[in-house]
């Protein structure tokens, strides 16, 4: 038996979260380190929601000093590791991660570590936790195992509706220009994550209802039919997620749907009112 890690870029279910190890990553709010945690004990949802409206945010990547720290308690008790880490395309931490297994396989040379990049963030890091899962309860090897979430990772979507034009502007994926013009005439941007695991505009559309149908039309364009499985993950949206939730029912009955609060790692960065489809796509991105 083998352990499987991941970090706070991923949103997980409880059962999912007893099952794995879960590294804490920091949030930074005026110069003040808290470090988020799958309990949220230092920094409630709601506590977080609050100070997300009135003061800006930012996060740092787990560097290798922490991961080996955490990687060295399994390796202690004779267990490879598996470790899900947030998109390379998003954060420095995988290649923070390699490094750490590098210098760790030294003092370790019996034991394996398989560092995936998911290429992804949120929801998507679920599901492949829950790959992960059900193939070691396989048994199948990890390295195959890593093999098969590296080709899953290629194929996850994550498709954006971002509400706070500004929001993106501070971060530098909009002009000032963009934003004012943006906002006066309601454009809604439509982000996705991209082959490199990136944040991308993938194209605008005017008004909520318009956004919310091509976030509709594009799941049903290029879902994986063998998967029925969908996240819909919010920040402080609940009414709009579920308003989407019934718009795809109403075409699919049978897709299996899950709201999910997304994680403040990558809330900070969209803004409140954002709104996310993932699920697994029958062509990679």
């Amino acid at each position: 038996m083998y352990s499987i890690y991941a970090d706070m870029g991923g949103d997980f279910s409880q059962d999912i979260i007893d099952k794995i190890n879960i590294i804490p990553m920091d949030i930074i709010v005026d110069k003040e380190t808290i470090l988020n945690t799958d309990d949220f004990k230092n920094l409630s949802r709601e506590e977080f929601l609050e100070i997300l409206k009135n003061k800006d945010m930012s996060t740092s990547m787990i560097n290798s000093f922490t991961f080996k720290e955490y990687f060295k308690k399994s390796l202690e008790e004779e267990k490879d590791i598996l470790y899900i880490c947030l998109s390379s395309g998003l954060s420095g931490q995988y290649l923070q991660a390699k490094i750490a297994a590098d210098e760790l396989l030294k003092d370790f040379p019996q034991r394996k570590i398989e560092v995936v990049d998911s290429l992804a963030a949120t929801a998507g890091l679920t599901i492949l936790a829950e790959h992960a899962l059900k193939n070691r309860d396989k048994e199948i090897p990890i390295e195959k195992n890593a093999e098969i979430l590296r080709e899953k990772a290629k194929f996850l979507k994550h498709i954006f509706i971002v509400d706070d034009l500004f929001h993106l502007q501070r971060g530098g994926r909009l002009s000032v220009t963009a934003a004012l013009v943006g906002t006066a005439i309601k454009i809604k941007p439509i982000l996705r994550v991209d082959a490199e695991g990136k944040l991308t505009v993938k194209e605008k559309t005017r008004g909520i209802k318009n956004a919310y149908k091509k976030l509709k039309e594009t799941y049903f364009e290029d879902r994986n039919l063998n998967s029925k499985e969908l996240f819909i993950s919010q920040c402080a949206n609940e009414e709009g997620a579920q308003i989407l939730k019934e718009m795809i029912l109403e075409k699919d009955p049978d897709v299996k749907i899950e709201i999910i609060e997304m994680t403040p790692i990558i809330s900070i960065h969209t803004g409140q009112g954002l709104l996310t489809t993932i699920y697994e796509g029958s062509e990679p991105n």
